[in-house]
């Protein structure tokens, strides 16, 4: 395990409403978390968590070299009401959602410092506890990143945070319920 990884282990995710926004281009993580965080400040909300996670993109856009990335900004049913729409409204030209997400057992770790090198710590630590999940208990995860195997019904999910003034990121992949 490399240094910058720590140990697996479960969770269990209450159930969540969330606001889901999707960007799509060569930098789709900062611009729809950008984006998220001026619609939450515009509207005063008192956000949660946030989640972010690779969404797919059509054949052409995968061609010209874009990503998409989706995220969300958990809030409480009270933030509903000072929102355009309960179900669904525009922002900054991006269509936001307002979805109620289940309660889920994920496996997890943290990658310290994943923005040292992107795609070789958040890649690298996804292929490690998919790996990790195959060798143990757990099969038939249900996660839609390409990384994990199984079906789409829950993404799996990357939450950045801070630890002693160094960035973290927690990643989440689904297994069944226990």
């Amino acid at each position: 395990m490399e240094a910058y990884i720590n140990d697996v282990r479960f969770v269990s995710l209450p159930p969540m409403l969330v606001l889901d926004g999707t960007a799509v281009g060569s930098e789709p993580e900062e611009e729809i978390m950008g984006r998220m965080n001026r619609l939450a400040a515009s509207f005063d909300l008192v956000v949660g968590r946030r989640f972010g996670f690779d969404s797919p993109v059509t054949a052409e856009q995968a061609a010209a070299h874009f990503r998409g990335y989706t995220y969300w900004l958990s809030i409480g049913e009270e933030s509903l009401a000072t929102l355009p729409s309960p179900e669904s409204f525009e922002f900054e030209g991006t269509r936001v959602t307002v979805r109620r997400i289940a309660a889920c057992r994920y496996a997890t770790l943290r990658i310290t410092d994943p923005f040292a090198d992107p795609f070789v710590r958040i890649g690298g630590g996804f292929r490690y506890l998919a790996d990790w999940l195959q060798d143990h208990e757990t099969r038939g995860t249900t996660c839609a990143a390409p990384e994990c195997a199984g079906s789409s019904s829950a993404p799996c999910l990357e939450e950045i945070g801070t630890v002693n003034g160094i960035t973290v990121m927690d990643i989440y992949i689904p297994v069944p319920m226990a």
